[in-house]
């Protein structure tokens, strides 16, 4: 993000005076797409953020389950929704991969 904002300025005075028209024009559109890319990154890493920080208590329970019965290879109970529960924090892993994360 930091790149993009450095990338997002004015032209100086050597580059206005020695430009076309066109070249302004030009100038003027990367920088309205350098802004909305801004906008649409933050609101991206954001997203990444708050899901991370939604899944953090899921996560220990799906560890504690792991290490207190597969682990120790003891019997659970209502193992058909403990295995619901694995299969959504695994497809929401994989989707995550997809995501710009920082």
């Amino acid at each position: 993000m930091g790149q993009l904002k450095t990338m997002n300025r004015d032209l100086q005075y050597e580059e206005k005076e020695f430009s076309t028209h066109q070249d302004r024009d030009a100038w003027d559109d990367a920088r309205r797409w350098i802004r909305n890319s801004l906008t649409q990154l933050s609101r991206c890493q954001k997203a990444c953020d708050v899901g991370d920080t939604q899944s953090v208590g899921k996560r220990e329970w799906l560890q504690q389950i792991h290490d207190t019965y597969i682990a120790s290879r003891l019997g659970i109970e209502n193992a058909k929704g403990i295995e619901s529960g694995f299969r959504i924090r695994h497809r929401s892993n994989r989707v995550g991969t997809h995501t710009v994360r920082r």
